[in-house]
């Protein structure tokens, strides 16, 4: 049960770390650096990057809709207020359960939506820069956390 309640906590962390309380201006803000950080990780030529933003933007924004969904069906099984803190000791396992279960539907969508989005990208890129989006993706992400911990320790 320990363990359960430690994947628990971690997964709504995971969740909403990036996106979940940061103001529009700010959100706005982070996406112009994570635009010019993949475009200049990626090499992209102005052909190239005509093609690409609109296919990627389409698949971001389906991948924020899958998020936020599953954030609002768990906000709704364990009856979660806006900013509430998770008391993990106040849900039953049949709540937990639920949101264990529906957290693996959400994998299996991501992963079909990444199969739809890799088969997009073949079409438009070589493989070699679909390879270097993952990587600039990754490597933006740990930046992020990296100056958010820094800021937050200063």
């Amino acid at each position: 049960m320990k363990r359960v309640s430690i994947l628990f906590t971690l997964l709504l962390i995971s969740t909403t770390i990036l996106f979940g309380q940061v103001p529009k201006e700010k959100r706005e803000k982070i996406k112009q650096l994570k635009i010019a950080f993949i475009t200049e990780k990626m090499q992209l030529t102005p052909e190239e990057a005509e093609k690409f933003w609109p296919v990627y933007n389409a698949f971001e924004q389906k991948r924020h809709e899958l998020k936020k969904a599953y954030r609002q069906n768990v906000k709704k099984i364990l009856n979660l207020q806006s900013k509430e803190q998770i008391d993990i000791d106040k849900y039953n396992d049949k709540q937990i359960e639920q949101v264990m279960e529906m957290h693996l539907q959400m994998q299996e969508k991501q992963l079909q939506l990444d199969k739809e989005y890799y088969q997009a990208l073949k079409q438009i890129l070589p493989v070699k820069k679909i390879f270097l989006l993952h990587q600039a993706e990754k490597e933006f992400k740990k930046k992020m956390l990296r100056d958010i911990k820094n800021h937050n320790g200063k």
